[in-house]
């Protein structure tokens, strides 16, 4: 396999001068940093070979640049004050590099988003702090469920770096993605939740693990529709994350997996990498640690694992880089990632709106279940039409009330001529093997948050406190109207999200 030396790549990234600005840019600290590395020093990054296939695991080393990212390094110090101090890049994104740093002031870890610098990143980054700052404000006075499931806006200042004016927003810092979880799950790890019980289907996440993250996710929306008056409109794996648990409380068991992850780097003879490479934290739910570390004592993860899973187990909702008011959706109908997109979006329906969210849970539910899309076709470049064809055979029929306000009507009308209806649990108990009464229940919960028309869909609430989240008994329920037995023309592949997980840390795409 061919190799390259980062630290000769890293070459053309670590040249340059900075300047130093102390000003006030519309509500955010701007302040820039004299420490550079110099392109040939020894400290850039220690002289470890990298294959091209791990450095193509990161983000284009191309795109730091004018208006690219920031070229961030372990010990550089940012923020007012120089009060954040980077320790490790823990991932990246299109738009962003994200990084575990020591918060002086109050002596804690955060992760922070250094955010490219052109303007049209920029513009998108001072968008999601003004509706993170709305919904910072609502929170602080709300007694809402769904208030402690959506991810702390703790900063925000901007850097003035070589680059360009970077925009960072510090978080707290969180655990993986649905994703990550997801893809260690696919690929045969073994999960520390010893008594969260079985999955549906090969390769799914156990069902009372997909009732629990659903529940909290419909908790977050509610809490952002009726209080907020915000759409996210990008409900998907990625996008929602685990907390680290309260043993006894977060910023602890941050600091000691950082230094635990430090340790183990050392024993194992791995050179320290200050540039380039992400290095995620370790997750309690699959790792396994063996030592105490001098100084810190080992967090009881056995006990967040444990029979009473649910008390430590909480997921919050992250990247409102799309989210927006219903009152000014400026984006119009460029919202929501292609396999969670609603039929209201596709067809342009003037009046989209938080429905649009509850029925990307629903597709983000059926995924966490059986380990695929629930709308996906096995073509690599998926369209529209697509997607419509495969809401009729599933759904069966568009309203006409509905269709004659969406402004794409005709393209409803190309695509579902002559076609075979098959109702949920059908092709989960045909494709799948799942248990008929079990894919007949899922059917039950995930209808009502499938509706074409968005005014006839159930609100999050609504779904949040459905009988089959609270392990209720349903009523008995037959098959759909007008479903057959007969197989799908196509059928959903397994989900291609799992290889974007194992790009490090890239949880923000």
């Amino acid at each position: 396999m061919t190799s390259v030396t980062v630290t000769s790549l890293a070459q053309s990234i670590y040249s340059g001068s900075s300047e130093t600005l102390n000003e006030v840019d519309d509500e955010i600290v701007v302040e820039g940093n004299g420490v550079i590395l110099e392109s040939d020093s020894d400290s850039t990054v220690i002289g470890k070979n990298y294959s091209v296939d791990e450095l193509y695991l990161e983000e284009p080393l191309s795109d730091y640049c004018l208006g690219g990212y920031h070229r961030g390094y372990v010990g550089e110090a940012l923020g007012p004050d120089d009060r954040y101090v980077l320790l490790r890049k823990l991932g990246w994104g299109g738009y962003c590099t994200v990084w575990l740093a020591h918060d002086k002031r109050h002596n804690r870890h955060v992760a922070i988003k250094i955010h490219k610098s052109s303007s049209e990143y920029s513009y998108a980054a001072r968008k999601e702090l003004q509706i993170l700052r709305k919904i910072q404000s609502v929170a602080r006075s709300s007694s809402h469920p769904g208030s402690p499931h959506i991810v702390e806006l703790l900063d925000a200042f901007a850097h003035l770096g070589p680059h360009g004016l970077h925009v960072c927003l510090v978080f707290e810092p969180l655990n993986e993605s649905l994703l990550s979880l997801l893809g260690q799950c696919h690929q045969g790890a073994t999960c520390n939740l010893k008594e969260v019980g079985t999955s549906c289907v090969k390769d799914g996440l156990p069902l009372e693990l997909v009732k629990e993250v659903t529940r909290q996710v419909l908790l977050a929306l509610d809490f952002l529709h009726k209080e907020c008056g915000i759409v996210h409109s990008d409900i998907k794996p990625e996008n929602v994350m685990l907390e680290f648990p309260e043993l006894p409380n977060k910023w602890d068991v941050v600091k000691f997996l950082h230094e635990y992850s430090l340790q183990e780097q050392k024993r194992n003879g791995d050179d320290f990498i200050k540039f380039t490479v992400s290095k995620p934290l370790p997750s309690p739910l699959f790792h396994t640690f063996t030592e105490d570390l001098d100084g810190f004592s080992k967090p009881d993860f056995a006990q967040a694992c444990g029979k009473h899973w649910k008390d430590f187990f909480k997921v919050k909702l992250v990247d409102f880089g799309n989210a927006c008011p219903l009152t000014n959706k400026t984006q119009g109908y460029n919202v929501q990632t292609f396999e969670y997109r609603a039929p209201e979006i596709f067809l342009q329906y003037p009046e989209w709106g938080y429905a649009a969210d509850v029925w990307s849970t629903a597709c983000l539910f059926s995924e966490m279940c059986t380990a695929r899309y629930l709308f996906r076709t096995e073509n690599n470049w998926p369209q529209a039409s697509s997607q419509l064809e495969l809401f009729s055979t599933t759904l069966g029929p568009a309203s006409g009330a509905f269709l004659d306000k969406c402004i794409l009507f005709k393209n409803y009308e190309h695509c579902v001529k002559n076609r075979q209806f098959r109702s949920i649990s059908e092709n989960f108990k045909e494709e799948l093997g799942m248990e008929r009464l079990l894919a007949q229940r899922i059917e039950q919960f995930l209808m009502p948050m499938l509706q074409w028309d968005p005014a006839e869909r159930a609100d999050a609430m609504t779904c949040a406190n459905h009988p089959f989240l609270r392990n209720e008994n349903l009523i008995s329920i037959g098959k759909l109207k007008g479903a057959i037995t007969k197989p799908l023309l196509t059928k959903t592949p397994l989900t291609k999200s799992f290889k974007k997980f194992l790009r490090a840390g890239s949880i923000l795409n």
